[in-house]
């Protein structure tokens, strides 16, 4: 992931939510637009722990995006089809 973005560092039970477009595969900011390599965009959501990151994105939902929530050591530990409402 090194190549396309730079994650971010987390501590302890720190987790790190990636917004990526279903339909295209794209790689989506904070505020759901394409990310383009803009120093301005935020990708990486930063949650104190994993309920706290499942709880946004069970509040968050949106059509065609797919939450990747990872912990500090880049491993995936929740994709979204697996959270239960």
């Amino acid at each position: 992931m090194e190549d396309i973005l730079k994650f971010p560092t987390l501590k302890n039970e720190e987790v790190a939510i990636l917004r990526v477009d279903a339909m295209t595969g794209h790689i989506l900011d904070e505020k759901y637009t394409s990310y383009m390599k803009n120093n301005n965009q935020i990708v990486f959501s930063i949650f104190s722990n994993r309920k706290e990151a499942i709880d946004f994105i069970i509040n968050n939902r949106q059509a065609n995006i797919e939450f990747v929530v990872f912990d500090r050591n880049e491993h995936i530990v929740y994709p979204s089809e697996y959270i239960e409402k």
